[in-house]
């Protein structure tokens, strides 16, 4: 007889590797098409993650820890790509891509302020060099 801890890891890795199949076939959509369904299937898949961790955790197969400053610095870089995501509508990649760079090094504490902006346009200029120059990707713009 299959537990319900084991239903339940069981469950949650096939919705995960669904959510993941329908994430890449939606891929083929169009832009307008293919939004919702990707939407789904990440939402999906968080549910299905929070479902084996919680599954695992009770069969005590895991037991995660975390500290307030590790939680803290993943909320802070999950607002700041959210942030990042809308300031790429208005501001541009190159603009919006060196001010998400110089956070994430800032809230790491990579270096000073200095080093932290050098390395920050330095990044976006090679990936918008290699993007937009070597592979003709479209990037998002100021103008």
């Amino acid at each position: 007889m299959i537990s319900k801890h084991q239903l339940d890891i069981f469950l949650s890795i096939v919705l995960i590797l669904l959510s993941v199949l329908i994430f890449f076939t939606s891929q083929g959509m169009p832009p307008d098409a293919g939004g919702f369904p990707k939407f789904l299937s990440l939402f999906l898949g968080v549910c299905a993650l929070i479902l084996l961790i919680t599954s695992l955790k009770k069969n005590k197969i895991i037991k995660i820890k975390a500290d307030k400053k590790a939680i803290f610095v993943f909320l802070l870089i999950t607002i700041t790509l959210i942030i990042y995501y809308i300031a790429l509508i208005y501001l541009g990649f190159i603009i919006s891509s060196i001010i998400l760079v110089f956070s994430i090094l800032y809230i790491f504490e990579a270096a000073n302020v200095i080093k932290n902006l050098i390395i920050s346009v330095l990044i976006v200029m090679v990936i918008y060099y290699i993007f937009h120059k070597l592979l003709n990707v479209p990037l998002p713009h100021l103008f």
